[in-house]
């Protein structure tokens, strides 16, 4: 069994119980003691539970938000939107190549597309994420920092994060915002994603920006970048057409997906 898989056998159970043996998860994976404390190690370097005398706990916050995740309906409309943008955005990814996947419910969703394009390396603050891609055996990066937790999200953030990045260069980066306005360009909640955002757009081969419909129109809190900035968009069918005409106009490039797509 490979190590993502006994990952994703532990963090399933901590997600049904609070807390679980090492002999337990022994028997549950067929693993040596040995093994399983290095799986235990590792997952308890990336936040992702809680090493006790014996065994470990779950992260109560942690688990409630990635519960909150995965409960999403496929009938809420928003939801079948960003599955469709992280589905459209997987399919740019190539065997081989090393990727940022930042937080946000569009981009967890593009690990559910990544199952069949191989020798990836991801790099992510996103622990979603991470929960999802583990079971898939990609090299997977966590950088460090605070957590922190959202209704349905959780990602680490601070300083140890941009430290993690020095010197990193991706083929590609992935990542959303909160606010896309015309005249203001791209903005976000919180303003502490600033630096992370400014440095792999500047180290990387190419940007793309997932663009669901809630954000078109709105102002958030912290300017980001002008609308021009970003060369590659992918968006639904809902994209409104003074924003297909303002990319147009700057030379950026739009991805429309969905059943209507026109490209």
């Amino acid at each position: 069994m490979l190590s993502g898989e006994r990952a994703k056998i532990i963090l399933d159970y901590l997600d049904e119980h609070e807390l679980v043996s090492t002999v337990q998860l022994c028997e549950m994976t067929g693993a040596s003691v040995a093994t399983v404390r290095r799986d235990l190690n590792s997952l308890h370097k990336q936040h992702l539970l809680e090493k006790t005398h014996g065994g470990a706990r779950r992260l109560l916050a942690c688990s409630t938000a990635f519960s909150a995740y995965r409960n999403r309906k496929s009938n809420d409309a928003l939801f079948s939107e960003k599955s469709a943008l992280a589905a459209a955005a997987a399919r740019f990814i190539q065997p081989g190549e090393v990727v940022f996947l930042g937080a946000g419910e569009s981009c967890t969703l593009m690990a559910r597309y990544l199952k069949e394009t191989k020798r990836l390396t991801v790099v992510t603050t996103n622990l979603n994420l991470v929960l999802e891609l583990a079971p898939q055996g990609h090299s997977i990066f966590l950088l460090g920092g605070d957590i922190h937790v959202g209704g349905d999200s959780m990602d680490t953030q601070g300083e140890y994060a941009m430290e993690e990045l020095r010197g990193l260069y991706f083929d590609r980066v992935f990542f959303t915002v909160d606010g896309i306005d015309l005249e203001n360009g791209y903005s976000v909640a919180d303003r502490s994603r600033l630096p992370l955002y400014r440095y792999i757009m500047k180290n990387c081969r190419d940007a793309y920006l997932l663009a669901d419909s809630s954000g078109f129109g709105r102002r958030a809190f912290a300017q980001f970048c002008p609308i021009g900035h970003i060369a590659h968009v992918i968006a639904g069918t809902q994209i409104p057409f003074a924003y297909e005409k303002k990319y147009a106009d700057v030379g950026v490039q739009v991805h429309v997906c969905g059943e209507d797509a026109k490209n």
